[in-house]
């Protein structure tokens, strides 16, 4: 595959219950103008086998990090439009066809949307709609400030200039990344480019999403207010790759 416009990218480690249903939610896209590179940390489980159906890029890396895991799968694309999303995380059929039709305004050089729940319960719908959907377009519309999430993608000449995901965050790269990368460009955030991800990290209710948001709190101020170049997970917040 030589002339593909979008280069999909997907970090995995041991996600064989996951990426079966991200790889059929791409491959079952009206847009067909596309490649997969999965960027793979040496997974122990069915991961690698299940992606080498679809005949997915297949690239190894140690496990570092989303950042690393991103960049590496960047510099292996033959896309136009880098279009990076997370394994637990599935596309609607008509999403790189709305997406590309985003890139044909020339002046924007990334566009990002928010995250729905794959559960239909109740409390689910109302913190993601909250959290991943309301607040990030509050704050794209109100401040230019963007809250970039599981799926998003940009002009591969651009992130190249812009030097693409810092490594140094074990966090919030993707935020990281479109804040930066505002500065230089034109960003859209996209409120129908939205993606279906998996509750997983938030399965224990209240206390888990009062736990993410400290977290990622804890890590807007010290991002944005300290100016820290790095970033880690604290150690109970084990990185899920």
């Amino acid at each position: 595959m030589t002339n593909v416009k979008i280069s999909i990218i997907i970090p995995t480690l041991n996600e064989e219950k996951y990426i079966g249903r991200c790889l059929e939610s791409i491959k079952n896209q009206t847009c067909k103008d596309y490649e997969i590179i999965v960027v793979d940390g040496y997974s122990k489980d069915k991961t690698v086998d299940i992606a080498k159906k679809i005949k997915a890029k297949i690239i190894k890396q140690k496990p570092s990090g989303f950042a690393k895991a991103k960049n590496e799968g960047a510099r292996h694309a033959k896309g136009d439009i880098l279009c990076f999303i997370d394994a637990d995380s599935a596309m609607r059929k008509d999403h790189l066809e709305k997406l590309s039709k985003c890139y044909k305004n020339e002046s924007v050089m990334g566009v990002g949307g928010p995250l729905r729940p794959d559960s239909k319960q109740l409390k689910h719908r109302v913190m993601y709609f909250f959290t991943c959907d309301f607040l990030p377009l509050l704050t794209a519309r109100l401040f230019h400030f963007y809250q970039y999430q599981s799926a998003n993608s940009f002009r591969r000449n651009f992130f190249e200039k812009i030097g693409g995901f810092n490594e140094n965050l074990e966090k919030l790269e993707d935020n990281e990344i479109a804040n930066r990368a505002r500065k230089h460009g034109k960003l859209v955030w996209a409120r129908d480019l939205y993606v279906t991800s998996s509750t997983r990290r938030v399965n224990f209710g209240l206390k888990s999403y009062v736990r993410n948001i400290v977290e990622f709190l804890d890590g807007y101020f010290k991002l944005y207010i300290l100016k820290k170049q790095k970033l880690k997970y604290r150690e109970k917040y084990t990185a899920i790759r």
